[in-house]
């Protein structure tokens, strides 16, 4: 809702309004993307155009085994973790990164619980902590500035761009050993 999105955004839900056109959705097997153009009494917002929203709700997802459930959710809040916990840091380092403006993480105590129990929770265990959570991202959206375009497949260009861009991310971080471990523990943890 817009009500939503300006709490989320930290300005003022008056006359604020969204599109979500569909050619920037992108559905995958793990999640749904799109792009929402946010309008002020019908014109676009001049400091915030965009925003991306990613929403990850395993009951609207494709249906898998518990155990891939199990390994796709603790992957979901392996990302979040990276959000929360990195994101500042690296850009600190100068690594362009869209910032996060608000994350929903909703279910992960009954998924952790599951996960502590190391393979003796029951399938029907699993499936009901999983289909209770609910992830969602909304960030900025780096093509607001014209240096993004969202695809499902990459071709070889975009590729080697990604891993260009992979390259600096990794070397902001290269042989920072208290960065490396705290990472170990932080990025993995469930819960």
């Amino acid at each position: 809702t817009p009500e939503w999105l300006a709490g989320a955004l930290g300005i003022s839900a008056e006359g604020l309004s969204y599109k979500a056109p569909e050619e920037s959705a992108v559905r995958g097997p793990h999640s749904t993307v799109v792009r929402l153009d946010l309008e002020r009494g019908g014109k676009p917002l001049e400091a915030l155009p965009s925003v991306f929203i990613k929403r990850v709700v395993p009951s609207d997802l494709p249906e898998r085994a518990p155990s891939k459930w199990l390994r796709d959710v603790a992957s979901y809040r392996t990302e979040i973790n990276f959000q929360q916990l990195y994101l500042g840091e690296l850009s600190a380092r100068g690594v362009r990164l869209p910032k996060v403006h608000s994350v929903t993480n909703d279910g992960m105590e009954g998924v952790s619980g599951v996960l502590s129990r190391a393979g003796t929770a029951s399938d029907e265990e699993v499936m009901h902590a999983v289909m209770a959570c609910k992830f969602i991202v909304l960030s900025e959206n780096v093509g607001n500035a014209g240096a993004f375009e969202q695809v499902l497949y990459m071709d070889r260009p975009r590729m080697e761009r990604t891993i260009r861009h992979l390259a600096r991310l990794h070397a902001a971080t290269y042989e920072d050993k208290a960065m490396l471990e705290k990472a170990k523990v932080d990025m993995f943890a469930q819960g």
